[in-house]
């Protein structure tokens, strides 16, 4: 359970950059993060890891100013070191390099210690409180990054629809105002397509079937190297642009049923629930291209 809180980090978008700022990470704790985005100790081979077992006892051996033993004992201490590194193969290299490091430092003494001493057990308790410290960081992380989050809610299908027609008689209305000016006004391109799909969803409005071959025709010519997927956004997109177009040339708008209707005309705000939208609208598929 600890580790795959932990874990969850890993998954986040630059950790550091996005967290720290807001949680006020302490140096170390900064250094933790990144240190949880390394390589796992049980991901590389056991010829790294042997290396590292090598180096972790040189620096404790130059950090401690501990006295040379013989190679019998050292290559003892060496396999019991690596045996602790295996047994806690979550950790990544750097991690473990941390956590010897903030071991010699003195970090994770208890009131009792008197002074720091490296032993391979002496790693294990290291890296036991060390996990201690991770979960806790990653608890807080994972809190901030949750609470940041601002969740969106799924509008209903009457919302949607409504928004459909807001939007379209907005770009209409704008395209007006910039022709009364003698200013073009070009249509945002982005995410037309999703729109044109949607009035067509709603009944709307739609390409007969002649303008529609005739307007694939003509995409298919622009664009000679586009797959069909990019050709039926294209001419979802352009279709949608052309749709607006008719809005402003014909002076029309779309009332709340979705009714292409005069500008002058007048309408009543009629008010129904989701559930009677929904049994008017049942059946109703979106359609394909």
């Amino acid at each position: 359970m600890e580790i795959a809180l932990f874990n969850q980090i890993q998954n986040l978008p630059a950790p550091l950059i996005a967290t720290s700022k807001k949680l006020s990470l302490s140096t170390m704790e900064q250094r933790m993060v990144l240190a949880a985005e390394n390589t796992r100790i049980n991901k590389i081979s056991i010829d790294v890891a042997v290396g590292i077992s090598y180096k972790i006892m040189e620096e404790a051996q130059v950090r401690l100013n501990l006295s040379k033993k013989d190679d019998l004992d050292i290559e003892k201490q060496q396999e019991a070191v690596l045996k602790v590194m295996l047994a806690n193969g979550d950790l990544t290299t750097d991690e473990v390099f941390l956590v010897v490091e903030r071991g010699l430092n003195g970090d994770f003494m208890s009131e009792s210690d008197t002074f720091v001493h490296f032993t391979p057990s002496m790693l294990a308790i290291w890296i036991k409180k060390f996990k201690v410290e991770r979960n806790k960081l990653a608890a807080a992380i994972i809190r901030e990054k949750e609470k940041s989050e601002v969740v969106t809610p799924v509008p209903t299908e009457q919302e949607s629809k409504r928004m459909s027609i807001e939007i379209a008689n907005n770009y209409a209305n704008k395209a007006r105002e910039a022709l009364s000016k003698g200013e073009p006004y070009i249509i945002p391109f982005g995410g037309l397509f999703a729109l044109y799909k949607q009035i067509k969803k709603y009944g709307i409005w739609d390409v007969n079937e002649d303008e529609k071959d005739s307007l694939t025709q003509k995409i298919m010519d622009e664009n000679p190297f586009a797959d069909t997927d990019e050709i039926i956004t294209l001419c979802q997109t352009q279709a949608y642009k052309n749709f607006i177009q008719e809005l402003v040339d014909f002076g029309c708008k779309i009332n709340q049923k979705g009714e292409v209707v005069p500008l002058d005309e007048q309408e009543e705000i009629e008010e129904i629930s989701e559930a009677e939208y929904l049994e008017q609208e049942d059946g109703r598929d979106l359609p394909k291209w």
